[in-house]
């Protein structure tokens, strides 16, 4: 029997397991991410989607001169590889775990289907997507119109946020690479938030030891940030209440005209794609992933016709 892993604080992957505990949870794998590693690489194809359950991942866009900038940071709230799963170009940009722990991951194959498949789940990937995108226009506001120490007060607070403690493992560098600013310039902000009292530095360090200093000196964006982060918790708090009826509802649900109005194969053509040579063989995952899904929803129908 196959033991389905709980999904840890993530509250999408909690609302996702919702209605999908079966098929999906036997292909959850909990892994450890170390502080700095590189999940993805610009324009690199991401075959799993991660859940972070207690670390943050920092969304950058890399110039061609090395620079970098933080587009949008994912926690509980979220996943990594939206794009994946949507069949939507490879982004310009990379991930990397800024802070370490735990997460779980999936075939983004799989999540693909379940994306087609479940309307309930399309709309949770959907708000999700919303979600970044207002993440993303708030970023292109705070950055051409905020200072660094705002920027920078705003950053420490949203990743208090994230995490359960006031401590911080990041770097004077890894913290110019998140706000685009050279390390001098975050080591001359820092030292002053130090004589405020605000946080206190050491190296690969942070402790914040006021947060009502970094609230007065943050921008805005971070209250917007903050009320967009709630009320996407509190949506998908409330998916993950909802549990499929059982009984003659689902076999209403799996009735012959309800199985003719559901999408064909056909009707989804980018799902199945035969490879040809020197071809990207995520089709092939994605043509084993439906088989895989169609047996268990053929157990499950089967287990239905018992009852």
């Amino acid at each position: 029997m196959n033991t389905i892993p709980p999904p840890g604080r993530n509250t999408l992957l909690a609302a996702i397991l919702a209605g999908a505990a079966e098929r999906l949870g036997p292909q959850l794998e909990a892994v450890q991410l170390r502080q700095g590693e590189v999940l993805c690489q610009s324009g690199a194809r991401l075959n799993h989607v991660y859940f972070p359950s207690g670390l943050i991942i920092s969304v950058q866009h890399i110039l061609e001169n090395g620079n970098t900038s933080e587009l949008a940071s994912i926690g509980t709230e979220g996943l990594l590889g939206i794009a994946s799963v949507m069949g939507g170009a490879h982004p310009h940009s990379r991930a990397v775990v800024q802070a370490g722990g735990d997460a779980y991951r999936l075939p983004a194959a799989l999540l693909r289907l379940e994306f087609h498949r479940r309307p309930e789940v399309m709309r949770l990937l959907l708000r999700y997507t919303q979600y970044l995108m207002s993440q993303l226009a708030q970023m292109a506001v705070c950055n051409r119109h905020h200072s660094t120490e705002q920027r920078l007060c705003r950053w420490l607070l949203q990743r208090l946020d994230h995490g359960p403690c006031n401590e911080l493992r990041v770097t004077q560098e890894a913290l110019g690479a998140a706000l685009g600013v050279r390390r001098e310039g975050v080591t001359d902000i820092a030292g002053r938030l130090q004589v405020l009292g605000a946080i206190e530095l050491s190296r690969g360090r942070l402790i914040v030891l006021d947060r009502a200093v970094l609230a007065r000196h943050a921008c805005e964006c971070y209250s917007a940030l903050r009320d967009d982060a709630r009320l996407l918790a509190r949506d998908e708090a409330a998916a993950a209440e909802w549990r499929p009826r059982i009984g003659a509802a689902n076999r209403r649900a799996d009735s012959p005209d309800r199985r003719a109005a559901r999408p064909s194969r056909a009707a989804i053509p980018l799902l199945r794609v035969a490879p040809g040579p020197g071809a990207d063989p995520a089709g092939a995952a994605d043509a084993d992933a439906l088989d895989a899904l169609d047996a268990l929803d053929g157990a499950g129908r089967r287990r239905a016709a018992r009852n």
